[in-house]
């Protein structure tokens, strides 16, 4: 105990300049660490609302494009299927990839009202191509274009009201982080 204690009387500028020096090299690897940390999540959570508004760009563009062309001329064929597959196939797979890249960032609780949105659109591909593939030349489509157009604002409807849904549970989880 007393080498010890001749020892820290002795030497106790350099223990202390040692001691400190640690200290700083510890607290400088927290610090490091931790703004490493904080700016995964920071870069996490960007990349999470850039998907979200991706997700809500292409929900937009795909109800703008089911206004894009005339059910009636669907019916009558009037519009040839390369055009409707160009028109049609093309944004709804843009919507899933935009469905896909939300499910990098969001736990699939979250998922549900993204995914539902994005079915009730493929259902409303699925009328558009029985649609055109029921074209009998003999027989009048006014009923079965007012009964897609009906689907159309029945589906876009219940798209937004889960559109407003997962906007809620959004806003709920970025409030709570």
């Amino acid at each position: 105990m007393q080498i010890l204690e001749k020892v820290f009387i002795a030497y106790w500028s350099q223990i202390l300049l040692i001691a400190s020096g640690v200290w700083h090299v510890v607290s400088w690897y927290q610090n490091h660490n931790k703004k490493k940390i904080e700016a995964r999540h920071l870069i996490f959570h960007e990349k999470k609302i850039e998907a979200i508004s991706g997700f809500y760009k292409e929900i937009g563009a795909t109800e703008s494009m089911w206004y894009s062309f005339s059910i009636h001329k669907v019916i009558a064929r009037e519009l040839n299927d390369v055009y409707l597959d160009t028109v049609v196939t093309k944004q709804m797979q843009s919507l899933n990839r935009s469905l896909i890249e939300l499910k990098l960032y969001l736990p699939n609780n979250q998922m549900t009202q993204f995914e539902e949105c994005y079915e009730l659109m493929q259902s409303l591909n699925y009328n558009l191509v029985n649609a055109y593939m029921s074209f009998s030349p003999n027989e009048k489509r006014t009923a079965e274009a007012n009964e897609f157009m009906g689907k159309r604002k029945k589906v876009l409807l219940e798209v937004n009201k889960r559109l407003e849904k997962a906007s809620e549970m959004i806003r709920l989880n970025f409030d709570s982080n």
